[in-house]
């Protein structure tokens, strides 16, 4: 299998480029989480220089995603809209001292302002392409309030998704769209591979909800579960492009002429190989000067570690060589508060932990890059039958389980045919500190 370190602005720019000399009228559409969640190059800066190069790459909208809200609404609106009045003080506004916004809107049928009662923003755009009216609607998964702090959903509230985009198909009929394209940040995952036409094994949230959607819907474009699919659910074709730019959906819709339907719709997904495509050199000056300006703290020696790599791959229990480190790190600074154990959730792990050639000591980057969210370490009191409860909702409403990862002296067992936890006894749930009996209370 050859390893290959695809994406990158300039390659993205590139393949724009290409792309549109073959269409110049091609539009480049987003599907959420554009910024938020970010390697640290852009995370120091606000993900503003991330936003200027979307911008640059002709980005004419997105659907809102998760971490676009990791900071909450009025950091996001900053970001869309323009301005340095920050939560973020020291990232905002320091890479250009005046910031623009983003330059492109973004869309969500089903996120309301708590305020108001109002959609945050807006829920479709209609844009025309030779004489053919396409309707983007955008979404956020319904669930966004599990995956976001409480902070960060403060003044917000979540609809179904299907339910808000079905909502306006008569509203999209009536101004003669010909096609309709939902935008929705919700994913699923398939073994197939990312380039399979029309592949048949897609699992999770996504299928349900496509299922859902009115038969109007021609396509579904989804993000979130950072995998590359061009699948089918019933009729409906349903996409992702993977993670990190690392892949660009290319779609062509045929529109019958003098009929408002699609005939057909080729759906590919490019891989963004530097080596294929010519580097886009504005694109490629931003990446340098954001690298430049950045490598003075992200490449500051912080630590040692005895062993490389330490694998974010799990095992078959679930557990990860990286998950357990970071664990055992939050335990060691929890216990001035109390702390007995710790978890960590593995949606925040992003990276292995690995010494690059040459290299002696991790960097600060590379730790940024391994957790970049900037999440408190929160300690509070459990008992064992709450501890209980919460192993058992690793299996809730998914098709594969999301293992919590567990600090050293801790240990519990479970069962993969009936897919939850097995603590049925004391023994089966044992911390070096205490046993997790039901009614005895634990710090984490």
């Amino acid at each position: 299998m050859r390893k290959l370190a695809a994406g990158g602005i300039a390659t993205l720019g590139g393949m724009l480029a290409q792309l549109r000399q073959q269409d110049p009228q091609l539009l480049f559409i987003g599907a959420g989480d554009l910024v938020g969640g970010s390697p640290p190059l852009s995370a120091m800066w606000a993900d503003e220089p991330t936003l200027d190069a979307l911008r640059q790459m002709g980005m004419k909208l997105s659907a809102i995603g998760n971490h676009e809200l990791d900071n909450g609404k009025a950091e996001f609106l900053r970001q869309l809209n323009g301005g340095c009045q920050s939560s973020r003080p020291d990232k905002a506004c320091q890479f250009r001292p005046n910031y623009a916004g983003s330059g492109f809107p973004y869309l969500a049928a089903n996120l309301l302002d708590s305020d108001t009662g109002k959609p945050l923003l807006p829920a479709y755009r209609i844009e025309e392409v030779r004489g053919v009216k396409v309707a983007f609607v955008g979404a956020v998964l319904r669930d966004v309030a599990s995956v976001v702090s409480a902070k960060g959903m403060r003044g917000l509230q979540v609809a179904d998704e299907a339910e808000s985009i079905n909502k306006l198909i008569p509203e999209l009929n009536a101004q003669g769209v010909n096609a309709i394209v939902a935008v929705v940040h919700q994913g699923g995952s398939t073994p197939e591979p990312f380039d399979k036409q029309d592949c048949s094994q897609l699992g999770g949230d996504i299928v349900d909800l496509a299922k859902r959607l009115d038969p109007a819907v021609d396509v579904l474009i989804s993000a979130h579960s950072h995998q590359g699919y061009l699948c089918k659910v019933g009729p409906l074709l349903v996409t992702q492009g993977n993670s990190y730019g690392h892949l660009l959906t290319h779609l062509t819709l045929q529109v019958t002429p003098g009929q408002h339907r699609v005939a057909s719709i080729q759906a590919l997904n490019l891989l963004a190989d530097p080596a294929r495509y010519p580097q886009d050199p504005a694109l490629a000056q931003l990446q340098q000067e954001v690298e430049a300006r950045s490598n003075q703290v992200l490449l500051k020696p912080v630590g040692a570690i005895a062993a490389s790599p330490i694998a974010r791959r799990a095992d078959a229990a679930g557990e990860m060589p990286i998950g357990d480190l970071i664990a055992d790190a939050h335990l060691a600074g929890g216990r001035a508060n109390g702390a007995q154990i710790a978890f960590m959730n593995t949606g925040g792990i992003r990276s292995d932990l690995a010494l690059e050639p040459g290299q002696t000591r991790v960097n600060y980057g590379q730790l940024a890059t391994l957790q970049p969210f900037n999440n408190n370490l929160i300690a509070f009191d459990l008992t064992g039958r709450q501890i209980e409860q919460v192993l058992n909702q690793q299996w809730k409403g998914a098709d594969d389980a999301n293992i919590l990862q567990v600090s050293q002296g801790f240990t519990y067992r479970w069962d993969p045919s009936a897919r939850r936890t097995a603590v049925s006894s004391p023994a089966a749930c044992a911390s070096t500190a205490s046993r997790c009996r039901p009614a005895r209370t634990t710090g984490w």
